[in-house]
C-alpha cells in the first residue's frame, strides 16, 4: 500500500485537484471536495491561488456567520499526487453536533479501497488542533460502511445514531486524539 503524507492546500497542485475533481460522479461529491467557505469563496476554477489561500487562512480567519474555523488538508502520495482532503472544524456548531463533526473526509473515486482514508485520519489525529480538541466527533452515512471501518481503524467508539425528521441521518463516534 501506497502511504500518504498531509499537505496544506497549495497551486502547486491545481492539476492533480482538478484531475480528482473531474471523477466526482455526484453533486455531493463535487461540493465535498471544493469545500467552499461561502458564496463569496474563490472558484477554484476561476483563480486556484486565491482558493488554496483561502483554504489555508480558514483555521486562523473569524469565519462567516454560522460557520466554525477549520483546518484544511490534502493528503498526497510519492508522486505528489492528491489522493483525497481532509479537514478538521475547530468547534462544533448546532449543525455540525448533529451532521458534520470535527471532521471530514474525502477520496477521490480513482483512490478508494486503498486504506487512504485511514491513513489520513489517522495522520490528522496526530495534528496540534486534534491533540488540543482531544476528543473528537466524527460521523458518517448510515450506509456508507467503508467510512464507518476507517473510523472504527482509527479508534472511533460508536455513540449514537443521529435522526432528522424521523430518519436515520449518521452514525455519530468519538475518537480520542
Amino acid at each position: 500500500m501506497s502511504e500518504v503524507h498531509l499537505v496544506r492546500p497549495h497551486a502547486k497542485y491545481e492539476q492533480s485537484y482538478f484531475e480528482a475533481l473531474s471523477e466526482m460522479t455526484s453533486e455531493s461529491d463535487k461540493s465535498t471536495w471544493i469545500f467552499s467557505a461561502n458564496e463569496s469563496s474563490p472558484d477554484p476554477k476561476l483563480d486556484f491561488a486565491a482558493y488554496t489561500k483561502e483554504l489555508c487562512s480558514r483555521a486562523v480567519v473569524e469565519p462567516p456567520e454560522g460557520r466554525v474555523r477549520d483546518s484544511f488538508f490534502w493528503a498526497v502520495d510519492e508522486c505528489e499526487q492528491i489522493v483525497g482532503r481532509i479537514s478538521v472544524r475547530h468547534d462544533l456548531n448546532k449543525f455540525l453536533s448533529k451532521i458534520g463533526g470535527h471532521i471530514g473526509f474525502i477520496v477521490r473515486p480513482s483512490m478508494r479501497k486503498r486504506g487512504f482514508a485511514s491513513q489520513m485520519l489517522k495522520l490528522v489525529l496526530k495534528k496540534p488542533i486534534c491533540l488540543s480538541i482531544g476528543e473528537l466527533l466524527v460521523t458518517c452515512d448510515v450506509s456508507n460502511i467503508a467510512s464507518e471501518k476507517c473510523i472504527l481503524k482509527n479508534g472511533g467508539v460508536f455513540d449514537k445514531l443521529h435522526e432528522e425528521e424521523g430518519v436515520v441521518a449518521k452514525k455519530h463516534f468519538w475518537i480520542q486524539a
